[in-house]
């Protein structure tokens, strides 16, 4: 992954960092801006001399990518859980084709929009969720999809998103409880 700034010089002998500061940078991206590995192989926690502030991050205009059958498993794995092509602070957007049996997980990031291609923008028996239950996220905005479902969700919004909005939206749900999953 790349980063504006990096800092990994913990010293593990020592047990902290060596006296490190981040301060006053103006920073322009599209990808995460400042990385901090705050542990050591043990997982040892170093609070030691690390100062970050008044830093100033700007991203880009939001990275947009089309989503199809085709396409799907550059951004997205069986699963449906992100690849590392998605930034995981999230400043994109997704232009949805047709998906056919494909989900969409979304576990965290911000400003993130999901929309319909032009002249597409279908679901079939797909579903989006968005959040993992932990982890903050903010600015989501789902719109202009059509999802035509069997026995399945369309859209599910977990716990600590906030500022977002689903609209526009068309659902075809069909549920048959005699079928067994």
């Amino acid at each position: 992954e790349s980063y504006a700034i990096s800092v990994q010089n913990f010293r593990d002998q020592l047990g902290f960092y060596y006296n490190t500061t981040v301060v006053d940078n103006i920073i322009t991206t599209n990808v995460p801006a400042i990385f901090i590995d705050k542990t050591k192989g043990n997982g040892y926690y170093s609070p030691e001399p690390i100062d970050i502030e008044d830093n100033t991050v700007t991203y880009t205009g939001a990275v947009e990518y089309t989503i199809d059958d085709d396409h799907y498993f550059l951004f997205f794995n069986d699963d449906g859980t992100p690849t590392d092509l998605l930034n995981p602070e999230g400043n994109y957007t997704l232009y949805i084709d047709t998906l056919n049996g494909k989900n969409i997980k979304i576990p965290t990031g911000n400003n993130i929009y999901i929309t319909a291609k032009e002249g597409a923008g279908i679901i079939n028996n797909g579903s989006i969720t968005i959040g993992n239950d932990v982890d903050e996220m903010k600015s989501i905005f789902i719109d202009g999809l059509t999802f035509n479902n069997f026995n399945k969700n369309g859209i599910t919004v977990l716990q600590n998103v906030k500022d977002s909005s689903i609209a526009q939206n068309t659902f075809n749900l069909t549920y048959d409880d005699s079928i067994e999953w």
